[in-house]
C-alpha cells in the first residue's frame, strides 16, 4: 500500500497525459508538442508499475526482475550501502575478439585511428556535411544540427572525444551527401577516392560493428538507422534481408525504451526525449512499410507503445541545456517536424489497416468502415500548408522538399485506403454492401497512378522538380505497383459502369506501363511490373476487340511447380465472357498511347486467357513478389 501511494504521487498529471479530444489520433495531443519531462520523479507505466532502465540506456518492462526490485522501496538503502565482495565478471573473451556480426557477417576490426584515416580530408568532409544538412528532404531530423556541429568540431580537434558509433553516423551522412553530389553532377569522388559512396558505406558498417551497437550504447539506434538508410539507397529495393535488419533495429530500440514516451523514463532529459520521439517515428515507418511490402505483420503494436509524435519544433528552438521544451510553433508554420507529426499519426492508421488485411479471421466489416472514417478524418485535419496541390500550382517560394513531403503524406493516405479495402474488390461482387470499399479502393489507386505520372513528368528536363529529381529516387515504387495491380484486378474481375470509366483506367495503366518500362533496366521491381502489366493490358485489349462468342480455350502451357500457371484453377470449362463494351482494338490501343512491342509476355498471356478463373487472393501475392523479393 505504501509503495502504491509513493508511486501515485509521481504519476503523470493531467497536463502530461494525451488529450482524448484530438481528432487526428485516438489519445494523441492536438498541440503536437510533448509535455516537459518530470525530472527526478520515478516514472510509472500506464498500469501503475515502475519503469526501469538497466545501466544508462537499457530499458526493462514490468516482467523483468529488476522492475520488481524497483517496487521494494524498503531495501533500496540496504542495496546502496551493500559492499561489493566480488567484482563484476568480465564478458567472455570471444565477445571482444569475434568479428562475425550476427547482422552484417564478418567485419574487419576497426580502431579510431583507422576509421579517421578512411575518412575524406577535412576540407572535403566539411563540404559534404554542409551539403547533407542543406538537403532537408534527406537529412535525418533525429540528428540535432547544433549538437552535431559541436561534436564534429570536437572530433577534428580530438578524435577520442567521440565513439565509433558516432563515426558511423558521420560516415553515413557523408555517404548520403556524396550520393547526392553524384546525382547533381558535382561528383567529388574524382578529387578523393575516400569520398566514394561505397567506401563510406563500408566505413559506416565497420564502425557500427566495432562500436558494439548491440550493447545498446548511446548512438546505437541513430547509427543503425542511418546505416540502414544507406543500404536501402544502395539497393534501391527492399528485400527480406533488409527487412530482417530493420526488425533487429525495432527490437534494439525497444530494449532501449524508445517505444515508451520519454516522460515515463528516468534520466531522459527533455532534449533527449524529443530526439528519441523523432527517431521512433522513423523506426515505426520503416517497420510498417517493410512489413507492408513483404506482406508480413508489423513488429510494432499500438497497444505496446505510447511514444508521442514529435513536436513542431526546429533545432534552434532547444538544445542540451533545455530544462523543458518550448511551446510548439503554430501549425501554419511549415517545418520538417510538422510533417513528421502528421505522418506518424497516419502511419499508425496504416499499420492497423495492414493488420486487418493480414488477420486470419477477417474483422467485422463495421471495423473496416470505422477505420475508413478515421483515415478520412485525418486527411481532413491536415493543415493547408501540408496539403498536396498540382505541382505547377505551387509558388516559386515553395521548396522541393516541401512539395515532396506533401506527396509522401498523400501517398500514405491513399495507400491506407487501398490496403484497407483491397480484399473487398473481388469479394462477393454481387453484394452491394461492399460497394463503398470497391469504389474507394479503385479511386485511391487511380489517384496514386495520376500522382505517379505527374511527378515523373515534373522530374524530366523542364519540369519543376528536375534539379531535385534525386529526391524522387527515395520514393517507394511499391506504392505505384500496388495501385497498378489493383486496377488490373478491377479490369479483369468487374464490369465497368461505363465505357468512359473503363477507358480511364486503361489509359492510367498505359501511362504507368510506359514509366515502368523506362526503368526496367535499373530495377527488378520495374522489370517485373513491366512484364506483368504488359501481359494484362494486352489481354484486356484483346478481350475488348472480341465478339461476344467465347472462343475455345487455348492449350495450357507446360506447368512447373512454383510458376504462375500452377496457381491457377485448371478447370477446363471455359467461363462465360464478361459483359464489356465492344470497341475496335486499334482505337483502344491508340487511346491508351503506349506500345507493347517487343514484350516477352507469352507465358503470362497464355495463362491469363480466362481472367474469371483466377484465385486473385493467391495470384496477387505472386504479382507483388517480384524477382527482388524472395
Amino acid at each position: 500500500m505504501v509503495s502504491g501511494l509513493v508511486y501515485s504521487t509521481h504519476a503523470p498529471t493531467a497536463s502530461d497525459t494525451p488529450s482524448s479530444s484530438d481528432p487526428l489520433n485516438d489519445g494523441e495531443r492536438s498541440d503536437l508538442s510533448p509535455p516537459p519531462s518530470t525530472l527526478g520523479a520515478t516514472p510509472t507505466s500506464a498500469a501503475g508499475g515502475p519503469l526501469t532502465t538497466q545501466g544508462s540506456d537499457s530499458y526493462v518492462g514490468p516482467t523483468h526482475w529488476a522492475s520488481i526490485l524497483e517496487s521494494i522501496h524498503d531495501i533500496r538503502g540496504l542495496i546502496d550501502t551493500e559492499v561489493e565482495d566480488h567484482p563484476t565478471p568480465e564478458p567472455p573473451s570471444h565477445m571482444h575478439t569475434s568479428n562475425n556480426d550476427i547482422t552484417f557477417g564478418p567485419c574487419a576490426p576497426v580502431t579510431m585511428e583507422q576509421a579517421v584515416a578512411r575518412l575524406p580530408p577535412k576540407n572535403w568532409t566539411d563540404r559534404l556535411v554542409f551539403l547533407y544538412f542543406g538537403s532537408r528532404f534527406t537529412a535525418a531530423p533525429y540528428i540535432h544540427t547544433s549538437k552535431f556541429q559541436r561534436e564534429y568540431d570536437g572530433f577534428w580537434r580530438d578524435p577520442s572525444s567521440v565513439s565509433l558509433l558516432w563515426v558511423s553516423i558521420l560516415a553515413s551522412i557523408l555517404f548520403v551527401a556524396s550520393s547526392i553530389s553524384i546525382v547533381k553532377g558535382e561528383d567529388i569522388t574524382k578529387e578523393t577516392d575516400a569520398a566514394h559512396p561505397d567506401r563510406l558505406a563500408d566505413l559506416a558498417k565497420d564502425c557500427l560493428v566495432a562500436g558494439d551497437y548491440l550493447s545498446a550504447k548511446p548512438y546505437s539506434i541513430e547509427a543503425l538507422l542511418l546505416q540502414g538508410y544507406t543500404e536501402l539507397q544502395r539497393r534501391r529495393e527492399c528485400d527480406s534481408s533488409l527487412w530482417a535488419k530493420f526488425g533487429l533495429l525495432v527490437r534494439l530500440a525497444q530494449r532501449m525504451g524508445y517505444h515508451r514516451d520519454p516522460k515515463y523514463l528516468p534520466k531522459v532529459t527533455p532534449f533527449e526525449g524529443e530526439l528519441r520521439r523523432r527517431a521512433w517515428f522513423f523506426i515505426e515507418v520503416f517497420d510498417c512499410l517493410f512489413s507492408f511490402q513483404l506482406g508480413m505483420p508489423p513488429i510494432v503494436r499500438d497497444d505496446e507503445c505510447d511514444t508521442e509524435s514529435p513536436g513542431n519544433l526546429i533545432d534552434l528552438d532547444f538544445d542540451e541545456n533545455a530544462m523543458a521544451l518550448p511551446p510548439p510553433r503554430p501549425l501554419t508554420e511549415t517545418t520538417s517536424t510538422l510533417y513528421l507529426s502528421y505522418k506518424s499519426k497516419l502511419c499508425r492508421k496504416l499499420r492497423r489497416a495492414i493488420r486487418y488485411a493480414l488477420l486470419i479471421q477477417p474483422p467485422p466489416y463495421e471495423e473496416i468502415l470505422k477505420l475508413n472514417n478515421e483515415i478520412h478524418q485525418y486527411h481532413d485535419q491536415i493543415p493547408s500548408n501540408l496539403r498536396i496541390r498540382p505541382v505547377r500550382s505551387y509558388s516559386f517560394t515553395d521548396q522541393s522538399f516541401d512539395i515532396l513531403h506533401r506527396l509522401m503524406l498523400e501517398l500514405m493516405y491513399l495507400k491506407s485506403l487501398c490496403v484497407l479495402h483491397r480484399k473487398y474488390l473481388n469479394s462477393e461482387n454481387d453484394n452491394p454492401r461492399y460497394n463503398l470499399s470497391r469504389s474507394t479502393c479503385v479511386d485511391a489507386a487511380l489517384r496514386i497512378l495520376d500522382l505517379h505520372a505527374e511527378y515523373e513528368e515534373e522530374s524530366r528536363p523542364g519540369g519543376r522538380l528536375y534539379d531535385d529529381k534525386h529526391m524522387l529516387s527515395s520514393l517507394s515504387l511499391h506504392d505505384f505497383l500496388l495501385a497498378s495491380m489493383i486496377l488490373c484486378l478491377d479490369l479483369t474481375e468487374t464490369v465497368a459502369p461505363s465505357h468512359a470509366d473503363r477507358s480511364r483506367k486503361l489509359k492510367a495503366l498505359g501511362t504507368s506501363y510506359k514509366i515502368w518500362s523506362e526503368k526496367k533496366h535499373i530495377s527488378h521491381d520495374a522489370a517485373h511490373a513491366t512484364r506483368v502489366m504488359g501481359a494484362i493490358l494486352r489481354r484486356v485489349s484483346m478481350q475488348e476487340a472480341k465478339t461476344p462468342a467465347a472462343p475455345p480455350r487455348p492449350p495450357q502451357p507446360e506447368v512447373r511447380d512454383g510458376s504462375l500457371a500452377s496457381l491457377l484453377n485448371n478447370d477446363t470449362q471455359p467461363p462465360p465472357m464478361m459483359s464489356t463494351p465492344i470497341v475496335d482494338q486499334s482505337q483502344l490501343i491508340s487511346a491508351m498511347d503506349f506500345s507493347l512491342d517487343g514484350l516477352d509476355s507469352i507465358p503470362l498471356d497464355s495463362v491469363m486467357s480466362d481472367p474469371s478463373q483466377y484465385d486473385w487472393n493467391v495470384i496477387d501475392q505472386y504479382l507483388l513478389s517480384g524477382p527482388g523479393v524472395p
